[in-house]
This record gives C-alpha cells, sequence and structure tokens, in this order.
C-alpha cells in the first residue's frame, strides 16, 4: 500500500496523511508525562532556549536562529535572551553586533569599539528607545 501525500499535508498530524493538525496541547501534556516519568523538572520551553543557544554557539547566524525561532525581529529577541549563556568573549561578540543592529536600524554609525563605561540600566533605556522609535538618542540616557 503507498501513501500519496497532499502538497499542503503536515508533518506532525495524527492523521497518516497529514491532513489534520494536533491540538498545540498536545507536545506540552506529552513532555510533562514524560518529564515526570524520567524526573524532569526543567518546563518544555528550555528545549527551546537549548536549541538557540546550541545553534548561536555552534556559529549559525542570527538571522537564521531567529528564523527558525519564529522572530520576526531580525534578530534582536535571538540575541537578547539566548546569548547569554556563551563564553565572555561570546558575549562581547553579540553586545557588538547587538549594538551595531541598533545603530543600523536607527540610521546611526556603526562603532567597533565598545562603550567606554558601561552601565545596563542606562543601555537598556538606550535599546528600548531605539527600538521603540528606530532613532539613536543623543546626549542623555
Amino acid at each position: 500500500m503507498r501513501l500519496t501525500l497532499e502538497d499542503d499535508a503536515l508533518v506532525f498530524s495524527p492523521e497518516p496523511d497529514g491532513s489534520l493538525a494536533w491540538n498545540p496541547d498536545t507536545y506540552t501534556h506529552r513532555y510533562e508525562r514524560l518529564a515526570t516519568k524520567v524526573g524532569a523538572t526543567k518546563p518544555l520551553k528550555n528545549l527551546r532556549h537549548f536549541n538557540a543557544a546550541q545553534l548561536l554557539n555552534g556559529g549559525v547566524d542570527v538571522a537564521t536562529v531567529a528564523t527558525r525561532l519564529g522572530h520576526a525581529d531580525g534578530g534582536v529577541t535571538a540575541l537578547r535572551f539566548y546569548a547569554s549563556g556563551t563564553s565572555s568573549a561570546d558575549r562581547q561578540a553579540v553586545e557588538q553586533l547587538s549594538r551595531s543592529l541598533l545603530l543600523h536600524r536607527s540610521g546611526g554609525e556603526i562603532s567597533t569599539e565598545a562603550p567606554a563605561a558601561s552601565n545596563p540600566k542606562a543601555d537598556r533605556r538606550q535599546k528600548r528607545w531605539v527600538l521603540m522609535t528606530g532613532k539613536a538618542r543623543s546626549g542623555k540616557s
């Protein structure tokens, strides 16, 4: 017996022909049952974070990682959330890429130098401002 699939057949489906989508909660509930059985305490979402961090650590470009995760912001979310578990050299590279991306989006010049003094609170405010307005703030933070 041979099964012919339609072009729009779903990969994950309870039906062999891929015509029906699983309820999204199906995988969450299955994971919870399996996790309880084996004693795992981390939520399913951590697998998503692990996937992103491993791809970034493996040298996959941020745009590709962001696309795989379904992010539509050009990689800003991937940089902000998933690059935190990397080595300090990798973190510096990610911070530089993030600054460059934010400046590029705001139309500002891209600097290759790290900021002189790091003020995390001011840096977060500046990033939020650029993301909300699309422009770099001059002078105050």
